[in-house]
């Protein structure tokens, strides 16, 4: 298994794929986060002279909460770009066929997908990490380094983000598995998470079904990161301001969407693992059964 995840690797920086999306992947995180953080820090300075000192702790808890929200929303964002990553990986070896040579020359067709997991898996977290330090730099930037949330928020936050970019390489790599050709992989995975996921879920809120969008591949992802910013950043800034989640939904219904995204950002983080496990179980099953001759 060793040798195969090296020969994997050697693969993956044999080409220029990796860095070539690596380079979007972190520069949305890095503008969406300075957006964030240079809104916030226009607005804590427009109404600092307008406040009384009592209320400059709610505000600041605000700049934190805007900043935290978008520098989540570019993880989002950069996610997609790990799966395009994981997905045309696998698509390519199929196009190309190189994974012919590497299933002739290793024990089984399930050790070569295992080593490619491993390896892919490790240049997704690879993403995450490259993600949130430039996503960490716009927010700083934005906010001229102050109204961030604390270090331990920040730390869990960028944590999350590095395992859900590692899951999105591995959930492409079982699409590119599943389906060989490298364009329709990736005009599956986009259209998939751009589109079709919003069609679905607004099917099953015709049936009466709310949230499902928060149960789909793209959405469980979505729903991970910004759910665990909003638990991290909107109760300090209630607490700030004297209002506990329930008074806020209770008074102000359209804010429910976030309320309720605090508390189930868990639960989305597994069902997006459980997708992932499914798109590579798939894969598996195809590749397993695939004439690679």
């Amino acid at each position: 298994m060793n040798r195969l995840i090296k020969s994997e690797f050697r693969k993956i920086f044999s080409t220029n794929l990796w860095w070539a999306l690596l380079i979007p992947a972190g520069l949305f995180c890095f503008l969406l986060a300075l957006l964030g953080g240079t809104v916030g820090n226009m607005f804590g300075t427009a109404v600092n002279t307008e406040i009384p000192e009592s209320e400059m702790e709610s505000i600041g808890s605000f700049t934190s909460l805007l900043t935290t929200l978008t520098f989540a929303a570019g993880l989002v964002a950069a996610g997609i770009f790990a799966g395009i990553f994981g997905a045309l990986g696998m698509a390519g070896e199929a196009r190309h066929k190189t994974i012919t040579t590497t299933f002739l020359v290793s024990d089984s067709r399930s050790s070569v997908l295992g080593a490619k997991v491993v390896s892919y898996a490790a240049i997704g977290a690879l993403y995450g990490l490259v993600s949130v330090i430039l996503g960490s730099l716009g927010a700083g930037i934005g906010a001229s380094f102050t109204s961030f949330p604390d270090i331990g928020s920040w730390l869990l936050l960028s944590l999350v983000a590095v395992v859900v970019m590692s899951l999105w390489t591995i959930l492409g790599l079982g699409l590119g598995a599943l389906i060989s050709n490298q364009a329709g992989v990736v005009l599956t995975l986009v259209l998939l998470v751009l589109i079709g996921e919003g069609l679905i879920a607004q099917l099953f809120a015709e049936m009466g079904v709310e949230n499902a969008a928060d149960y789909l591949p793209g959405g469980s992802a979505s729903a991970a990161l910004l759910g665990l910013a909003v638990t991290l950043g909107l109760q300090p800034f209630l607490d700030s301001v004297g209002v506990t989640i329930d008074q806020l939904s209770a008074e102000a219904p359209e804010m429910s969407m976030f309320t309720d995204m605090s508390d189930q950002w868990l639960i989305s983080a597994l069902v997006f693992l459980l997708w992932t496990a499914i798109f590579v179980a798939a894969g598996w099953l195809a590749n397993n059964k695939r004439d690679i001759t």
